[in-house]
């Protein structure tokens, strides 16, 4: 089973960011991908 379930998401992608927040995720950090677009990381634990 796992500890922490984490979702990596576009800032702009409000559905996706409904969903994980929806689901018991909350917001974690914003940051930018390899890329150096920009994301926020929601995290669920256990």
């Amino acid at each position: 089973m796992f500890d922490a379930v984490t979702a990596i998401i576009n800032p702009e992608n409000l559905a996706s960011r409904r969903v994980a927040e929806h689901l018991g995720m909350t917001l974690w950090r914003s940051t930018q991908d390899r890329n150096g677009a920009p994301v926020v990381v929601y995290s669920s634990k256990r």
